[in-house]
């Protein structure tokens, strides 16, 4: 590697992350730095050339809606190592009472009552910064319980997995079309040594078994949601309950008439900022 890097900074909001880091990465990329409102990429300068930023312009303009040149801000930095830069700004992090998020560099020792979950942030999505993800921790801890069998549909990092395995799961299985999410989602795994208790693998939601899983999380964005919810609700078992996120506000009404369509009901909605979490429930007499 060289002495120097390219960044590129990509004003758009971190959740289409969910379905482009993986391309991303295929374009050679050494890291993704997710931030409240845009995420940056990161290039070894070797790698960087006018082939991959458009290839990243047709990536960004076939998922982000109006995305354009005006949004992209490429810089070239001296330092050989940025990583150390950003890990200088990852601190550990509290969400509501008991959540403590830290990388894993950093000691954390934590209090009475505290769950820590320990994250090598490999990928952008999922480091527990984002909102979708804060709203899919908070309400996994009001619905989880030791003896569900949870579903982590797009699991990314895979911290919600792992936040339902320290909370005394067993029967926890995440999935992801990415095999880089996958590979740093059992990473995580093994630094909160919940290994044994979960499964990860590269899986589509069609290919799941019908009536599976009695508790359901997909932090993923409304397009996806909308295309995968016939899959999520079969695999879904009767009275089990699903969390959905990776929403705005303003995605609620179209989601929510497609999850009723499927013979859903709508249990509460979570919002924190423009963010918004659904849950419904599949009712017991419900034979979808």
């Amino acid at each position: 590697m060289s002495n120097k890097w390219v960044s590129v900074k990509v004003l758009a909001a971190p959740f289409f992350l969910e379905s482009l880091s993986g391309p991303i990465f295929a374009t050679g990329a050494q890291g993704i730095q997710e931030q409240e409102n845009d995420f940056i990429v990161y290039y070894d300068w070797q790698d960087w050339n006018q082939d991959v930023y458009w290839l990243l312009l047709g990536l960004f303009s076939e998922v982000i809606p109006d995305f354009d040149e005006t949004r992209l801000a490429v810089e070239t930095h001296d330092e050989q190592n940025w990583l150390e830069k950003w890990k200088q700004s990852f601190k550990p992090f509290k969400i509501g009472q008991r959540i403590v998020v830290a990388p894993d560099w950093e000691e954390y020792a934590p209090r009475p009552g505290e769950i820590l979950l320990k994250i090598a942030p490999k990928m952008a999505f999922g480091t527990g910064h984002h909102e979708s993800t804060r709203l899919c921790l908070k309400l996994l801890e009001k619905y989880f319980r030791p003896e569900t069998r949870l579903l982590d549909a797009g699991t990314g990092s895979g911290i919600l997995s792992i936040f339902a395995a320290r909370l005394g799961g067993r029967h926890i299985l995440g999935i992801d079309n990415d095999p880089v999410a996958i590979d740093n989602a059992w990473e995580n795994a093994r630094l909160n040594q919940v290994e044994d208790r979960l499964r990860f693998e590269v899986r589509d939601v069609a290919q799941l078994p019908r009536g599976r899983f009695d508790g359901i999380v997909a932090n993923i964005n409304r397009n996806v949601l909308l295309q995968i919810a016939s899959g999520l609700v079969s695999a879904l078992s009767e009275g089990g309950w699903l969390i959905l996120s990776g929403l705005l506000k303003s995605d609620r009404q179209m989601v929510e008439d497609a999850y009723l369509k499927n013979g859903l009901q709508l249990l509460e909605a979570a919002t924190l900022n423009e963010w918004l979490a659904l849950v419904f429930k599949k009712d017991a007499a419900d034979d979808n």
